[in-house]
């Protein structure tokens, strides 16, 4: 199965249920074999951004990921080990840093294949319907 079928599958079924719960068990439960070797961006290095990192370092991708908090940063950095990693101090509400993180990544790594946006800023709406002068 190819990543376009998988997401396509993930849409259809997650339009089914209403809670966000629900979804998130979806996600884990994916085939995502399809990515190895493939680069993957957090931003938001903390938390749950943190578990997620931990969570596709181990699983083989290179990944990126962003904060505010250097300190933070190095450590999440220095736990990784010889992983692929980048670590950024980006800030997800600045749209320049935001553009750095692409072509950081894609610098470091030739690719960005996933972008995991969990940063602390948010707007009730579907993707399709984001309005980026919100994050301005």
């Amino acid at each position: 199965m190819d990543k376009a079928s998988v997401l396509l599958s993930l849409e259809k079924v997650s339009k089914s249920f209403d809670s966000q719960t629900s979804r998130i068990e979806i996600l884990n439960k994916a085939d995502f074999d399809v990515m190895q070797g493939e680069t993957i961006a957090v931003v938001g290095s903390s938390g749950i951004g943190k578990s997620l990192v931990f969570k596709y370092a181990e699983e083989g991708y290179a990944v990126v990921f962003t904060g505010r908090d250097q300190n933070r940063i190095n450590e999440v950095a220095s736990a990784l080990g010889d992983k692929p990693h980048l670590a950024l101090e980006l800030d997800a509400a600045n749209s320049d840093d935001n553009q750095k993180l692409v072509e950081k990544t894609i610098k470091e790594f030739g690719r960005l294949d996933v972008l995991i946006c969990n940063a602390g800023i948010s707007m009730r709406a579907l993707f399709e319907d984001v309005d980026l002068s919100v994050f301005k």
